[in-house]
């Protein structure tokens, strides 16, 4: 092989080398520049965990101050995904479940239903008691990924005390969670069902903070790089008056029981009270019976029975009769007719009217006649004193002079058949 072979072989090598040197420069600097912080954020998640601190819901008073709805302290047990792989993975899952008193099938339908993000804790259990972290704590060495935080669960400290304007907490649904995703929800946060915590859940949720922590190759915490503090919901303070909604209640069930204990209605045990402020018109009392504790529904423990068992009631515990029972309006719409046959001049102030009690056509009987034992007929009465007495044979002539239709048109003026317009979740039925 002549010189000049030789020199031509090295410079095609020469020139290999140059380009190989060129495509791993080119390749070098595509992932360090162009991709760096791709792959420095991928290397930051295998080392870096965010673990979130919820923000503590708002509270709920009576107007004096009463709290109707409140946090208390308990434990979480989270679970890091990246703790899952391999047979370490396994061995977590079984001395999980058996400190947390859960099933594998359990536990693995929390896992599913927490999961979020690859690197992003996992809740599993929500108001731990105190001797499982005790018992966690003390096997933390074979329990690697596993966090156990503290945070706050919703309480109401006076029960099943107005259930229906409270609402009460549990795990966001898979239709809400879609509902409202780009809030920032996990499928393993709580959130208000019914009642106000539901229509003021915007409102009384906050903003959630967190840490950001550096994890060993165990997924055990080595140190906190960064933390952001959780912004506290808003409380609210309402117009009811505990000692108001605490009297309705009771005497509302106790009427109900004298009503059963007379023999003609057993089956009676429903009702509503609702007291307003003539000055304002602001609800000092909305009793609705029978109610719930809401305390056992937000229990992880008794939800699952405790909703079954309502739902099954005759009953109907659930319902709100307030505002989605719809109801005649009985003697409530004797000043509606009042009004109305003045304003038509159908009768006069002074006019008296003779009420033997007896309704026309002889069907219908006051209330007089029916009580027990019998009373007097009301006998003279003005359209005043037909108010204070309520008697039915004056309202009863007074409507067949007015006719239906007169009826029905000063009724939807004064808003009979249309709803209030009060911030109520569910929606008040009309």
């Amino acid at each position: 092989m002549d010189s000049k072979t030789r020199v031509e072989r090295a410079r095609a090598l020469g020139y290999c080398i140059i380009i190989i040197f060129i495509l791993l420069s080119s390749r070098l600097w595509y992932l360090q520049i162009v991709q760096g912080q791709k792959f420095a954020a991928m290397a930051d998640g295998n080392r870096i965990r965010w673990v979130r601190t919820p923000a503590p819901r708002g509270r709920i008073f009576d107007r004096n101050g009463v709290p109707l709805a409140t946090n208390r302290a308990s434990f979480t047990v989270s679970l890091l995904p990246g703790s899952l792989d391999g047979e370490t993975g396994e061995q977590v899952l079984i001395r999980l479940s058996e400190l947390l008193g859960l099933t594998r099938e359990e536990l693995q339908e929390a896992i599913k239903k927490g999961i979020r993000y690859p690197y992003e804790p996992i809740r599993v259990m929500q108001d731990v008691p105190a001797e499982t972290v005790v018992m966690m704590e003390e096997q933390r060495y074979r329990l690697p990924g596993v966090i156990v935080e503290m945070e706050e669960v919703r309480e109401y400290p006076l029960g099943a005390l107005a259930s229906h304007v409270l609402g009460y907490m549990a795990p966001i649904s898979p239709s809400l969670l879609s509902a409202w995703s780009g809030l920032g929800y996990y499928s393993s946060d709580y959130v208000g069902m019914t009642g106000l915590e539901r229509l003021y859940e915007p409102v009384l949720r906050g903003k959630d903070g967190g840490n950001r922590v550096e994890v060993s190759a165990l997924n055990r915490p080595v140190q906190v790089l960064d933390t952001v503090p959780p912004v506290p919901g808003d409380d609210l303070v309402l117009t009811i008056d505990k000692d108001l909604q605490e009297l309705a209640e009771r005497v509302l069930v106790e009427q109900l029981a004298e009503v059963r204990a007379e023999g003609k209605f057993v089956d009676t045990y429903c009702g509503v009270v609702i007291v307003l402020d003539p000055k304002t018109g602001g609800i000092l009392a909305m009793a609705s019976v029978p109610g719930y504790d809401p305390n056992r529904l937000s229990d992880a423990g008794q939800r699952s029975q405790y909703y079954a068992e309502l739902s099954k009631d005759k009953h109907r515990p659930l319902l709100n009769r307030a505002v989605q029972g719809l109801y005649s309006p009985g003697s409530a719409f004797k000043p509606m007719v009042a009004i109305a046959a003045l304003e038509e001049r159908k009768t006069t102030v002074g006019e008296v009217f003779f009420a033997d009690d007896i309704g026309p056509f002889g069907i219908k009987r006051c209330w007089t006649l029916r009580n027990s034992p019998p009373l007097p007929a009301h006998g003279n009465v003005t359209v005043k004193s037909a108010l204070a007495e309520s008697c039915n044979d004056y309202f009863w002539e007074m409507g067949l002079r007015l006719g239906v239709d007169l009826l029905a048109k000063y009724a939807r003026e004064a808003g009979f058949g249309s709803p209030t317009g009060l911030d109520m979740y569910p929606a008040e039925e009309s």
